[in-house]
């Protein structure tokens, strides 16, 4: 049984020999620019992106090769900081609890989650959050500044909209760094004169590489990723998980089964 790698790219430009596929200008992703994200069969170009799960649950592991390695990267680009100070998550859908998972997975020191729904917010928690935070609260700023000991240094935004993307930048400490991964949409909320004036690093992450994914795997393997809630529904229900996620009503992940 193997995972598919699906974030493919042409293959022969210099981002593509470089490992970077993901990055590719003429993408190939498997289920988007390629047939086969709601089909019991697809064709992969090349052996390279089967990796063999070895004894992991497919069910749970068909995650890790989405929001698992688009969180896992994200991580990765915070670089040491995730081992000394808590990481500020915005959004706990299945990104937010795959990466808080994956932080601790990784020796990370913890995660203060932001999401505007409860549910979200309690599944956030029962994940190891270090506290779980109302968004569209008018002291959500406050309450972030709270949850930290220090100021915050590292944040990742997994929703990307104007509002979630000032409340991780306004959070930051001056010298700090925040990770946009959400594609939610909007402009950016900040005056410019603030990125230097605060020395902030803003970094824009899209999914992972390959060589990240087969990484994360091995994490896996080792039994540190713990699960995040997963429906398990049949392929026939592919309309209805959709719409389901598009209403809010899912926490965690659907994986659909043939």
């Amino acid at each position: 049984m193997c995972l598919v790698y699906p974030w493919i790219g042409c293959g022969v430009c210099r981002v593509c020999r470089d490992g970077h596929e993901n990055l590719c200008m003429k993408p190939r992703c498997l289920g988007i620019h390629c047939d086969g994200g709601y089909s019991d069969q697809l064709v992969v170009p090349h052996s390279k992106y089967l990796l063999p799960l070895e004894g992991l649950d497919p069910v749970a592991s068909a995650p890790l090769a989405c929001s698992g390695v688009t969180t896992y990267s994200a991580l990765k680009k915070l670089g040491s900081i995730i081992r000394d100070e808590p990481v500020l998550v915005i959004g706990a859908g299945g990104l937010g609890l795959m990466c808080v998972s994956i932080l601790k997975a990784m020796g990370g020191k913890g995660a203060v989650v932001v999401d505007i729904d409860r549910r979200h917010r309690d599944a956030a928690i029962a994940a190891g959050a270090i506290a779980a935070i109302d968004g569209a609260g008018p002291d959500a700023l406050e309450r972030i500044a709270a949850a930290f000991s220090e100021p915050c240094k590292a944040a990742i935004d997994l929703v990307g909209s104007p509002s979630t993307a000032a409340l991780a930048f306004d959070s930051l400490a001056r010298g700090g760094k925040l990770v946009m991964v959400g594609l939610f949409g909007g402009a950016a909320p900040w005056s410019l004169p603030l990125i230097p004036m605060k020395a902030a690093t803003i970094a824009g992450s899209y999914t992972g590489n390959l060589s990240e994914t087969k990484e994360l795997l091995d994490l896996a393997r080792s039994g540190a990723v713990p699960n995040i809630p997963i429906q398990k529904r049949p392929l026939s229900d592919a309309s209805e998980a959709l719409e389901g996620l598009k209403a809010g009503r899912v926490v965690g992940r659907v994986v659909l089964t043939p």
